[in-house]
């Protein structure tokens, strides 16, 4: 599943499954991990129901660990996103980090994970604030717990450059693009598709901040034009 081979990964759970399922094992952490790998896919109608299934039996259980609950509630957040039902997504999304939240030391990283998705789907909603202050909060706290080069921390600041070209800050996705593909020069090797879309988002943005400058240029020069004028 880490090489991306989801299709391999399903014939292995759905083997596991089965077994599981003969013996009376604990099925929910493998329920997941099919959830995981069909929402990959996009398949998200066969993920929204194995995390469902999951969620159900670790709700049942009184399962201990809440953050594997929250898995499953950001699993099917992430379904209905992709299934554009916003106002679920962000339902269970809201959900997976109230309840990260309430789990006061050593959760940053399963936290700020959450908030990122959250930041997302208030992005896809159009709320750009509310996402600039999840994906900021987010960025902060993955900072606090991971490599300050770690592919993660540059998946973040893609992210949070992306809402702030869309809040209109253009300077300011340049500095987190900027940081982004710095990370990825040092730990992914030239062509890999994570390193090109950064270099791709810089090319944007910069392309977007001449075209700003020149249409501010192109206001203030018909202003002058206009007042001598009259």
């Amino acid at each position: 599943e880490k090489k991306g081979d989801y299709h391999t990964a399903i014939i292995y759970y759905s083997k596991a499954l089965r077994i599981q399922e003969k013996n009376g094992d604990d099925i929910s952490n493998t329920l997941t991990e099919l959830g995981i790998a069909y929402q990959n896919l996009h398949e998200f109608d066969l993920a929204l129901n194995y995390h469902s299934r999951a969620l159900c039996i670790r709700k049942s259980a009184h399962t201990t660990d809440q953050t594997l609950v929250a898995s499953n509630l950001i699993g099917i957040a992430n379904t209905y996103w992709g299934k554009h039902n916003l106002t679920e997504a962000l339902n269970y999304a809201q959900q997976a980090v109230a309840l990260n939240e309430s789990i006061e030391t050593g959760n940053e990283l399963n936290l700020s994970t959450n908030l990122a998705i959250l930041a997302n789907i208030y992005h896809s909603c159009g709320n750009d604030q509310e996402a600039l202050e999840l994906a900021t909060r987010a960025l902060a706290l993955l900072e606090r717990c991971a490599p300050s080069d770690s592919p993660v921390v540059a998946s973040f600041l893609n992210n949070l450059g992306t809402i702030q070209i869309s809040a209109g800050l253009f300077s300011d996705a340049q500095l987190s693009f900027a940081r982004a593909l710095t990370i990825c020069e040092k730990c992914l090797p030239k062509g890999h598709p994570n390193r090109v879309v950064m270099e791709s988002n810089i090319e944007r943005i910069t392309k977007m901040e001449q075209n700003n400058h020149q249409n501010l240029f192109s206001r203030l020069w018909k202003f002058s034009l206009k007042t001598l004028l009259s």
